[in-house]
């Protein structure tokens, strides 16, 4: 079985059914981790976007958004997911909602960070099956780990949810 290969490029693409549920409950303003062929939203951060670096900022608020979305990397250059999550909790505690899809590995530092501060999670049923870089000539089968959604939310950014996260189960259609 062959998984989506972060090595051949860090480019793999929400899945549109996703999205699409999630947007239509956040309203989405700005995608924080995209580029001209991959974006979400008609405004993103990342090459031919508002701004090239999403981790060169201090956090991914914008005028007039609520609400942020960030499918981040997932290799593990440039400190990994990690990074991406210190800047989706610095966005909640600006005053945006940042919702995230990562892989739900509750071994790494980045998951602590998202069981303590992030208002709610929610595991998606199965392995997602991401869409493509345009550059990729292999065939896009299920994700290496299951994915979760994290949401952060202003109110619970700054002191975090007492007992952790919310936790929930998505189903995927």
């Amino acid at each position: 079985m062959s998984f989506p290969n972060t090595s051949v490029s860090e480019r793999w693409g929400t899945p549109q059914w996703l999205f699409d549920r999630l947007d239509a409950e956040f309203c989405f303003r700005l995608d924080a981790a995209a580029d001209e062929r991959n974006h979400k939203c008609s405004e993103w951060i990342g090459q031919g976007g508002i701004c090239p670096d999403a981790i060169g900022v201090p956090d991914w608020c914008y005028p007039g958004s609520d609400a942020v979305w960030c499918n981040p990397p997932y290799s593990k250059k440039n400190g990994g997911i990690l990074p991406w999550m210190v800047r989706g909790l610095a966005t909640a505690r600006s005053g945006a909602v940042c919702v995230m899809l990562i892989y739900a590995r509750t071994d790494t530092k980045a998951w602590s960070l998202c069981h303590r501060y992030a208002h709610e999670i929610r595991l998606i049923t199965g392995r997602l099956k991401f869409n493509p870089p345009p550059d990729y000539n292999g065939v896009a089968t299920a994700a290496g780990a299951p994915s979760a959604i994290i949401v952060f939310r202003p109110e619970t950014a700054w002191v975090g949810r007492s007992g952790g996260a919310t936790y929930r189960m998505m189903e995927k259609p």
